[in-house]
Protein backbone atom coordinates (compact mmCIF):
# COMPACT_ATOMS: atom_id res chain seq x y z
CA UNK A 1 0.00 0.00 0.00
CA UNK A 2 2.74 2.39 0.99
CA UNK A 3 5.08 1.78 -2.22
CA UNK A 4 1.59 2.28 -4.45
CA UNK A 5 1.13 5.71 -2.53
CA UNK A 6 4.28 6.74 -2.40
CA UNK A 7 3.35 10.29 -4.32
CA UNK A 8 0.66 11.00 -2.11
CA UNK A 9 2.31 10.07 1.53
CA UNK A 10 -0.49 11.42 3.10
CA UNK A 11 -3.01 9.07 2.09
CA UNK A 12 -1.45 5.98 4.22
CA UNK A 13 -2.88 7.36 7.53
CA UNK A 14 -6.22 8.03 5.55
CA UNK A 15 -6.20 4.31 4.07
CA UNK A 16 -4.93 3.18 7.95
CA UNK A 17 -8.01 4.85 9.24
CA UNK A 18 -10.55 3.04 6.42
CA UNK A 19 -8.73 -0.43 6.98
CA UNK A 20 -9.02 0.44 10.90
CA UNK A 21 -12.90 0.70 10.27
CA UNK A 22 -13.23 -2.57 8.27
CA UNK A 23 -11.42 -4.62 11.02
CA UNK A 24 -13.84 -3.24 13.16
CA UNK A 25 -16.65 -4.06 11.45
CA UNK A 26 -15.65 -7.88 11.21
CA UNK A 27 -14.69 -7.81 14.80
CA UNK A 28 -18.71 -6.12 15.25
CA UNK A 29 -20.12 -9.22 13.18
CA UNK A 30 -19.59 -12.27 15.54
CA UNK A 31 -18.31 -15.12 13.34
CA UNK A 32 -19.03 -18.30 13.69
CA UNK A 33 -15.13 -18.89 14.93
CA UNK A 34 -11.83 -17.89 14.77
CA UNK A 35 -10.89 -20.21 12.01
CA UNK A 36 -13.28 -17.71 9.53
CA UNK A 37 -12.72 -14.40 11.70
CA UNK A 38 -9.05 -14.90 10.74
CA UNK A 39 -9.28 -15.35 7.34
CA UNK A 40 -11.88 -12.28 6.95
CA UNK A 41 -9.11 -10.07 8.56
CA UNK A 42 -6.20 -11.29 6.74
CA UNK A 43 -7.65 -10.34 3.76
CA UNK A 44 -7.41 -7.05 4.67
CA UNK A 45 -4.58 -7.52 7.12
CA UNK A 46 -1.85 -6.71 5.41
CA UNK A 47 -2.95 -4.56 3.14
CA UNK A 48 -3.26 -4.31 -0.39
CA UNK A 49 -2.65 -1.24 -2.40
CA UNK A 50 -6.37 -0.49 -1.34
CA UNK A 51 -6.56 1.72 -4.86
CA UNK A 52 -10.80 1.91 -4.75
CA UNK A 53 -10.81 3.64 -1.89
CA UNK A 54 -8.45 6.00 -1.74
CA UNK A 55 -9.22 7.19 -5.29
CA UNK A 56 -12.65 8.02 -3.59
CA UNK A 57 -10.71 10.02 -0.59
CA UNK A 58 -8.81 11.43 -3.19
CA UNK A 59 -11.85 12.89 -5.09
CA UNK A 60 -13.72 13.31 -2.18
CA UNK A 61 -10.58 15.73 -0.65
CA UNK A 62 -10.39 17.73 -4.00
CA UNK A 63 -13.81 18.70 -4.38
CA UNK A 64 -14.53 18.83 -0.66
CA UNK A 65 -11.08 21.18 0.33
CA UNK A 66 -9.58 19.64 2.73
CA UNK A 67 -5.86 20.11 3.14
CA UNK A 68 -3.98 16.87 3.58
CA UNK A 69 -0.66 19.19 4.50
CA UNK A 70 -2.27 20.39 7.76
CA UNK A 71 -2.36 16.27 9.36
CA UNK A 72 -0.43 16.51 12.71
CA UNK A 73 2.25 13.86 13.17
CA UNK A 74 0.68 12.16 15.61
CA UNK A 75 -2.30 11.08 13.46
CA UNK A 76 -0.37 10.77 10.34
CA UNK A 77 1.95 7.78 11.99
CA UNK A 78 -1.47 5.72 13.40
CA UNK A 79 -1.90 2.26 12.01
CA UNK A 80 -4.91 0.50 11.84
CA UNK A 81 -4.76 -0.84 14.96
CA UNK A 82 -4.70 2.77 16.90
CA UNK A 83 -7.25 3.83 14.42
CA UNK A 84 -9.63 1.16 15.40
CA UNK A 85 -9.12 2.11 19.26
CA UNK A 86 -10.19 5.39 18.61
CA UNK A 87 -13.27 3.78 17.40
CA UNK A 88 -13.97 1.17 19.91
CA UNK A 89 -12.93 4.47 22.39
CA UNK A 90 -15.72 6.87 20.72
CA UNK A 91 -18.42 3.81 18.94
CA UNK A 92 -18.53 1.64 21.70
CA UNK A 93 -21.74 0.19 20.23
CA UNK A 94 -20.46 0.11 15.98
CA UNK A 95 -22.98 1.15 13.39
CA UNK A 96 -24.95 3.07 15.89
CA UNK A 97 -23.35 6.30 14.79
CA UNK A 98 -26.38 8.82 15.40
CA UNK A 99 -25.56 8.48 19.05
CA UNK A 100 -22.43 9.34 19.25
CA UNK A 101 -19.97 12.43 18.72
CA UNK A 102 -18.50 11.29 15.03
CA UNK A 103 -16.04 14.26 15.51
CA UNK A 104 -14.28 13.07 18.61
CA UNK A 105 -12.48 10.11 15.87
CA UNK A 106 -9.24 11.53 14.59
CA UNK A 107 -9.31 11.99 11.12
CA UNK A 108 -6.19 12.08 9.25
CA UNK A 109 -7.09 14.23 6.26
CA UNK A 110 -9.63 16.24 7.48
CA UNK A 111 -13.17 14.88 6.01
CA UNK A 112 -16.23 14.07 7.91
CA UNK A 113 -16.42 10.17 8.69
CA UNK A 114 -18.94 9.27 6.12
CA UNK A 115 -16.38 9.10 3.41
CA UNK A 116 -14.03 7.28 5.34
CA UNK A 117 -17.39 4.69 5.81
CA UNK A 118 -17.81 5.20 1.98
CA UNK A 119 -14.51 4.37 1.37
CA UNK A 120 -14.25 1.14 3.97
CA UNK A 121 -17.45 -0.22 1.95
CA UNK A 122 -16.13 0.42 -1.24
CA UNK A 123 -13.00 -2.14 -0.18
CA UNK A 124 -14.91 -4.62 1.09
CA UNK A 125 -17.21 -5.06 -1.72
CA UNK A 126 -13.95 -5.24 -3.77
CA UNK A 127 -12.44 -7.85 -1.67
CA UNK A 128 -15.93 -9.97 -1.93
CA UNK A 129 -15.56 -9.72 -5.50
CA UNK A 130 -12.07 -10.95 -5.40
CA UNK A 131 -13.14 -13.73 -3.17
CA UNK A 132 -15.56 -15.17 -5.74
CA UNK A 133 -12.65 -15.26 -8.16
CA UNK A 134 -10.83 -16.86 -6.12
CA UNK A 135 -13.28 -19.71 -6.13
CA UNK A 136 -14.12 -19.66 -9.62
CA UNK A 137 -10.66 -19.53 -10.92
CA UNK A 138 -9.44 -22.03 -8.67
CA UNK A 139 -6.78 -19.65 -7.32
CA UNK A 140 -4.31 -20.49 -4.88
CA UNK A 141 -2.43 -16.89 -4.51
CA UNK A 142 -3.62 -14.02 -3.97
CA UNK A 143 -0.87 -11.16 -3.03
CA UNK A 144 1.95 -14.07 -2.61
CA UNK A 145 -0.37 -15.28 -0.05
CA UNK A 146 -3.24 -18.35 0.34
CA UNK A 147 -6.56 -17.14 -0.92
CA UNK A 148 -9.57 -17.43 1.42
CA UNK A 149 -10.68 -20.37 -0.47
CA UNK A 150 -7.42 -22.62 -0.20
CA UNK A 151 -7.71 -21.73 3.61
CA UNK A 152 -11.22 -22.40 4.47
CA UNK A 153 -11.97 -24.27 1.16
CA UNK A 154 -14.84 -22.93 -1.46
CA UNK A 155 -17.57 -23.34 0.40
CA UNK A 156 -16.88 -21.39 3.10
CA UNK A 157 -14.89 -18.77 1.27
CA UNK A 158 -17.94 -18.22 -0.80
CA UNK A 159 -20.40 -17.58 2.28
CA UNK A 160 -17.57 -15.33 3.24
CA UNK A 161 -18.28 -13.40 0.48
CA UNK A 162 -21.42 -13.27 0.41
CA UNK A 163 -21.10 -12.02 4.42
CA UNK A 164 -18.62 -9.43 2.92
CA UNK A 165 -21.21 -8.10 0.70
CA UNK A 166 -23.43 -7.77 3.28
CA UNK A 167 -20.95 -5.46 5.16
CA UNK A 168 -20.56 -3.28 2.69
CA UNK A 169 -23.95 -2.32 2.15
CA UNK A 170 -24.51 -1.87 5.89
CA UNK A 171 -21.30 0.49 5.92
CA UNK A 172 -22.90 2.47 2.32
CA UNK A 173 -26.52 2.75 4.18
CA UNK A 174 -25.05 4.51 7.24
CA UNK A 175 -22.82 6.92 4.92
CA UNK A 176 -24.26 7.18 1.47
CA UNK A 177 -27.13 9.75 0.04
CA UNK A 178 -30.00 7.69 -1.65
CA UNK A 179 -29.02 7.92 -4.79
CA UNK A 180 -25.43 7.60 -4.17
CA UNK A 181 -26.93 4.05 -2.78
CA UNK A 182 -28.52 3.36 -5.57
CA UNK A 183 -25.73 3.61 -7.87
CA UNK A 184 -23.83 1.83 -5.98
CA UNK A 185 -26.35 -1.51 -5.90
CA UNK A 186 -26.60 -0.80 -9.49
CA UNK A 187 -22.77 -1.18 -10.06
CA UNK A 188 -22.66 -4.30 -7.85
CA UNK A 189 -25.24 -6.04 -10.16
CA UNK A 190 -22.74 -4.93 -13.44
CA UNK A 191 -19.74 -6.48 -11.88
CA UNK A 192 -22.34 -9.28 -11.27
CA UNK A 193 -23.63 -9.40 -14.50
CA UNK A 194 -19.54 -8.55 -15.97
CA UNK A 195 -18.24 -12.02 -14.28
CA UNK A 196 -21.17 -14.12 -15.48
CA UNK A 197 -19.99 -12.81 -19.01
CA UNK A 198 -16.60 -13.90 -18.20
CA UNK A 199 -17.27 -17.82 -17.00
CA UNK A 200 -19.93 -18.17 -19.88
CA UNK A 201 -16.84 -17.15 -22.30
CA UNK A 202 -14.38 -19.45 -20.52
CA UNK A 203 -12.55 -22.42 -22.80
CA UNK A 204 -14.52 -20.55 -25.78
CA UNK A 205 -12.27 -19.97 -27.96
CA UNK A 206 -14.43 -18.34 -30.39
CA UNK A 207 -16.21 -15.96 -28.45
CA UNK A 208 -14.01 -15.82 -26.15
CA UNK A 209 -11.64 -14.45 -28.07
CA UNK A 210 -13.75 -10.95 -29.04
CA UNK A 211 -11.67 -8.52 -27.99
CA UNK A 212 -15.57 -6.30 -27.87
CA UNK A 213 -16.56 -9.16 -25.36
CA UNK A 214 -13.13 -8.34 -23.60
CA UNK A 215 -13.66 -5.16 -23.64
CA UNK A 216 -16.80 -5.43 -21.98
CA UNK A 217 -15.58 -7.96 -19.86
CA UNK A 218 -12.90 -5.67 -18.08
CA UNK A 219 -15.03 -3.03 -18.02
CA UNK A 220 -17.68 -4.86 -15.88
CA UNK A 221 -14.72 -6.77 -13.84
CA UNK A 222 -12.82 -3.11 -13.19
CA UNK A 223 -13.62 -0.07 -14.99
CA UNK A 224 -17.43 0.28 -13.21
CA UNK A 225 -15.77 -0.01 -9.67
CA UNK A 226 -13.15 2.47 -10.68
CA UNK A 227 -15.32 4.71 -12.08
CA UNK A 228 -17.74 4.05 -8.99
CA UNK A 229 -15.05 5.02 -6.18
CA UNK A 230 -14.19 8.79 -8.08
CA UNK A 231 -17.72 9.22 -9.06
CA UNK A 232 -19.00 8.86 -5.37
CA UNK A 233 -16.45 10.62 -3.48
CA UNK A 234 -16.41 14.00 -6.13
CA UNK A 235 -20.43 13.67 -5.77
CA UNK A 236 -20.82 13.14 -2.08
CA UNK A 237 -17.74 16.25 -1.66
CA UNK A 238 -20.00 18.57 -3.87
CA UNK A 239 -23.26 17.93 -1.96
CA UNK A 240 -21.82 18.43 1.26
CA UNK A 241 -20.22 21.91 -0.10
CA UNK A 242 -23.38 22.68 -1.21
CA UNK A 243 -26.06 21.46 1.02
CA UNK A 244 -29.39 22.75 0.51
CA UNK A 245 -28.60 23.52 -2.86
CA UNK A 246 -27.49 20.03 -4.06
CA UNK A 247 -30.33 18.16 -6.26
CA UNK A 248 -30.02 14.07 -5.70
CA UNK A 249 -31.28 13.55 -8.73
CA UNK A 250 -28.02 11.99 -10.59
CA UNK A 251 -29.72 13.52 -14.01
CA UNK A 252 -28.70 16.94 -12.60
CA UNK A 253 -25.28 16.37 -11.03
CA UNK A 254 -22.81 19.34 -11.73
CA UNK A 255 -20.60 18.40 -15.08
CA UNK A 256 -17.06 17.61 -13.64
CA UNK A 257 -18.87 14.86 -12.04
CA UNK A 258 -19.66 13.19 -15.58
CA UNK A 259 -16.42 13.74 -16.34
CA UNK A 260 -14.82 12.70 -13.48
CA UNK A 261 -16.57 9.43 -13.73
CA UNK A 262 -15.23 8.61 -17.56
CA UNK A 263 -11.72 9.70 -16.10
CA UNK A 264 -12.45 6.61 -13.49
CA UNK A 265 -13.50 3.72 -16.25
CA UNK A 266 -10.85 4.89 -18.39
CA UNK A 267 -8.38 4.24 -15.97
CA UNK A 268 -9.95 0.99 -14.67
CA UNK A 269 -9.83 -0.24 -18.38
CA UNK A 270 -6.05 0.81 -18.63
CA UNK A 271 -5.60 -0.83 -15.52
CA UNK A 272 -7.20 -4.29 -16.14
CA UNK A 273 -5.52 -4.32 -19.37
CA UNK A 274 -1.82 -3.63 -17.68
CA UNK A 275 -3.10 -6.43 -14.66
CA UNK A 276 -3.72 -9.29 -17.77
CA UNK A 277 -0.51 -8.18 -19.56
CA UNK A 278 1.44 -8.66 -16.27
CA UNK A 279 -0.45 -11.89 -15.36
CA UNK A 280 1.34 -13.47 -18.77
CA UNK A 281 4.89 -11.16 -17.94
CA UNK A 282 7.37 -13.95 -16.78
CA UNK A 283 9.49 -10.97 -15.35
CA UNK A 284 6.62 -9.19 -13.30
CA UNK A 285 6.34 -9.77 -9.63
CA UNK A 286 2.58 -9.38 -8.93
CA UNK A 287 1.73 -11.83 -6.59
CA UNK A 288 -0.03 -14.47 -8.86
CA UNK A 289 0.52 -17.58 -10.21
CA UNK A 290 1.39 -16.59 -13.60
CA UNK A 291 -0.73 -17.72 -16.41
CA UNK A 292 -3.68 -18.14 -14.29
CA UNK A 293 -6.52 -16.28 -16.26
CA UNK A 294 -5.54 -18.69 -19.57
CA UNK A 295 -5.19 -22.00 -17.40
CA UNK A 296 -9.00 -20.66 -16.32
CA UNK A 297 -9.94 -20.75 -19.58
CA UNK A 298 -9.83 -17.00 -19.71
CA UNK A 299 -8.27 -15.79 -22.75
CA UNK A 300 -6.85 -12.24 -22.04
CA UNK A 301 -5.87 -9.10 -24.33
CA UNK A 302 -2.07 -10.74 -25.48
CA UNK A 303 -3.37 -14.15 -26.33
CA UNK A 304 -6.14 -12.43 -28.31
CA UNK A 305 -3.47 -10.46 -30.25
CA UNK A 306 -1.85 -13.32 -30.42
CA UNK A 307 -4.77 -15.72 -31.59
CA UNK A 308 -5.60 -12.79 -34.57
CA UNK A 309 -2.29 -12.32 -35.65
CA UNK A 310 -1.90 -16.52 -36.05
CA UNK A 311 1.00 -16.18 -34.08
CA UNK A 312 -0.53 -18.44 -32.10
CA UNK A 313 -2.07 -21.61 -32.49
CA UNK A 314 -5.37 -22.78 -31.10
CA UNK A 315 -3.78 -26.49 -30.57
CA UNK A 316 -1.10 -24.62 -28.13
CA UNK A 317 -4.15 -23.15 -26.03
CA UNK A 318 -5.97 -26.23 -26.05
CA UNK A 319 -3.23 -28.41 -24.87
CA UNK A 320 -2.77 -26.04 -22.20
CA UNK A 321 -6.51 -25.96 -21.09
CA UNK A 322 -6.12 -30.28 -21.57
CA UNK A 323 -3.11 -30.34 -19.16
CA UNK A 324 -1.06 -32.07 -21.70
CA UNK A 325 1.37 -28.76 -21.73
CA UNK A 326 2.31 -26.26 -19.37
CA UNK A 327 1.39 -22.86 -19.77
CA UNK A 328 4.91 -21.61 -19.24
CA UNK A 329 5.75 -22.68 -23.12
CA UNK A 330 3.75 -20.02 -24.74
CA UNK A 331 4.45 -16.83 -21.76
CA UNK A 332 8.06 -17.74 -23.16
CA UNK A 333 7.76 -17.63 -26.48
CA UNK A 334 9.11 -14.40 -28.10
CA UNK A 335 5.75 -13.36 -29.70
CA UNK A 336 4.56 -13.08 -26.14
CA UNK A 337 6.55 -9.80 -25.73
CA UNK A 338 5.00 -8.19 -28.97
CA UNK A 339 1.46 -8.99 -27.77
CA UNK A 340 2.07 -7.41 -24.56
CA UNK A 341 3.62 -4.13 -25.91
CA UNK A 342 0.49 -4.27 -28.24
CA UNK A 343 -1.62 -4.70 -25.63
CA UNK A 344 0.33 -1.81 -23.92
CA UNK A 345 -0.53 0.47 -26.95
CA UNK A 346 -3.99 0.03 -25.58
CA UNK A 347 -3.91 0.34 -22.19
CA UNK A 348 -2.31 3.98 -23.17
CA UNK A 349 -4.99 5.04 -25.43
CA UNK A 350 -7.19 4.38 -22.20
CA UNK A 351 -4.75 6.75 -20.11
CA UNK A 352 -5.34 9.39 -23.16
CA UNK A 353 -8.71 9.24 -23.20
CA UNK A 354 -8.73 9.26 -18.94
CA UNK A 355 -6.17 12.81 -19.01
CA UNK A 356 -8.49 14.65 -21.88
CA UNK A 357 -11.75 13.83 -18.98
CA UNK A 358 -9.63 14.83 -16.20
CA UNK A 359 -8.44 18.30 -18.30
CA UNK A 360 -12.39 18.87 -18.83
CA UNK A 361 -13.11 18.25 -15.23
CA UNK A 362 -10.33 21.04 -14.21
CA UNK A 363 -11.92 23.28 -16.76
CA UNK A 364 -15.42 22.81 -15.26
CA UNK A 365 -14.53 22.73 -11.72
CA UNK A 366 -11.19 25.31 -11.75
CA UNK A 367 -9.81 22.63 -9.68
CA UNK A 368 -6.05 21.56 -9.15
CA UNK A 369 -6.59 17.82 -10.54
CA UNK A 370 -2.68 17.28 -11.04
CA UNK A 371 -2.59 14.57 -8.21
CA UNK A 372 -5.52 12.31 -10.10
CA UNK A 373 -2.65 12.99 -13.31
CA UNK A 374 0.21 11.47 -11.32
CA UNK A 375 -2.02 8.84 -10.34
CA UNK A 376 -3.04 7.82 -14.14
CA UNK A 377 1.06 7.36 -14.33
CA UNK A 378 1.78 5.56 -11.66
CA UNK A 379 -0.69 3.18 -12.88
CA UNK A 380 0.58 2.80 -15.84
CA UNK A 381 4.35 2.37 -14.72
CA UNK A 382 3.03 0.09 -12.34
CA UNK A 383 5.14 -3.30 -12.49
CA UNK A 384 2.72 -5.68 -9.75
Amino acid sequence: MKKFWKNLTWMTPELELVRGIILESIDHYQLPNDRIREAARSLFDPPGKMIRPGLLLLCAGIFYGRKPEKITASVRNMDAEQFRGEIQKNIPDFYNFESVNLEKIPYPGGLPFRFYLLAAAIEVLHTATLLHDDVLDNAELRRGRPTASKLLGNRLSILLGDHLLTMAFQLVSESASVNSARIISRVVGGICRGEMLQNSLAFDLDAGASQRLYKQRIAGKTAVMFSLAMYIGTREALQLRQQGEYDDDPRNDPPECRYIRRYGYANGMAFQIIDDILDLDIHADNGKTKGQDLRDGILTLPIIRLLKENSLDEKQIRAVWNGDVQVEGILRDPKMEHACRSSMAEAELYANRADRALHRAEQLSGLDLSELKNLTDSLLTRRS
